[in-house]
């Protein structure tokens, strides 16, 4: 895999922490594919950029919740269009506790990544 491509999704995690951390959701959703889906694995699922944001925004109700994106590996397809990435996010709310994510990347016809598939254990 192209060190650049794990670059590149690194740095949109970094921006994708940086959003979340100030409630930007507006902003946060310019990362992800307009058909992108959300998966709480085993619990509930959600479809597209205005799904996705309702169901962040039910997140905050409580209040702030602060994260840390620990990504661990990446990789990606031979043709470079799509990227997988698997980590972890640990929430201020419950240090040490890190919850597993997958995260699907795809190309738009501006050759930036979104996300594409987001999937993780709640």
């Amino acid at each position: 895999m192209s060190q650049g491509i794990e670059k590149t999704i690194n740095d949109l995690q970094k921006t994708f922490q940086e959003y979340w951390n100030n409630e930007q959701l507006d902003k946060l959703m310019t990362l992800y594919h307009p058909d992108a889906v959300l998966v709480g694995k085993g619990q509930w699922a959600v479809y597209g950029r205005n799904g996705i944001q309702e169901k962040f925004k039910s997140f905050f109700a409580d209040g702030p919740l602060k994260l840390t994106v620990h990504p661990e590996t990446t990789v990606a397809t031979e043709d470079g269009n799509y990227a997988i990435q698997k980590g972890q996010v640990e929430f201020d709310s419950a240090p040490g506790k890190l919850a597993p994510y997958e995260q699907l990347f795809k190309k738009d016809s501006n050759g930036h990544f979104l996300i594409y598939h987001d999937e993780f254990e709640p």
